[in-house]
């Protein structure tokens, strides 16, 4: 699998962006039902519940987003839903005004957050066909990678800094997604 991931970095480097994504949005969402659920806010788990049903608008719109990437490229469209997607997440810092300002960065994170996924995917469609599971392989365990690393920073960060911790951890995994979804974009 070495050699593999050697012979093929630009679906490693996919992997990586979707792990740093993964991260993002489990340590936003952790963020969001602690800090729903705090003694601040003091909402039910269902508040948090119905906003995780709100973010079904992604069932929506991948699939047009998708046939958009496949007209102008995996890598221009991974970093310009990825651009969409860091403006998004800075305002979260908004639902300290009120909790429904999350409607917005929910919306957005629902709706290009699976790009980056599907457009990282698209990177290995066109390795060799012997080579693709193992290629999926390495991407999904990268993906799970960054999951497990957003869950814990996540926690670490609203314990150490409430929401704006929350924020600021959120919006870092993002900036980093954006940094290489460019740089990818611009080597192709």
């Amino acid at each position: 699998m070495t050699a593999l991931a050697r012979k093929h970095p630009r679906v490693i480097v996919s992997g990586i962006i979707q792990g740093l994504g993964f991260s993002a949005f489990l340590s936003c969402w952790l963020g969001i039902g602690l800090h729903l659920t705090s003694a601040e806010l003091n909402l039910g788990t269902d508040t948090v519940g119905y906003l995780a049903a709100f973010s079904a608008i992604s069932l929506l719109v991948t699939p047009r987003l998708g046939r958009w990437a496949d007209r102008i490229g995996p890598e221009r469209a991974r970093f310009r839903v990825a651009t969409l997607n860091f403006l998004g997440i800075l305002t979260l810092g908004l639902a300290t005004v009120h909790w429904l300002f999350l409607l917005v960065p929910i919306a957005i994170m629902s709706t290009v957050g699976p790009m980056v996924d599907v457009t990282g995917r698209m990177t290995s469609l066109n390795t060799p066909p012997a080579a693709r599971t193992r290629l999926m392989t390495l991407y999904i365990t990268l993906m799970f990678i960054g999951g497990g690393v957003g869950s814990w920073t996540g926690t670490i960060a609203y314990g150490q800094g409430g929401w704006w911790g929350t924020v600021v951890l959120t919006s870092f995994y993002a900036a980093l997604v954006c940094i290489l979804s460019w740089h990818q974009a611009r080597n192709r």
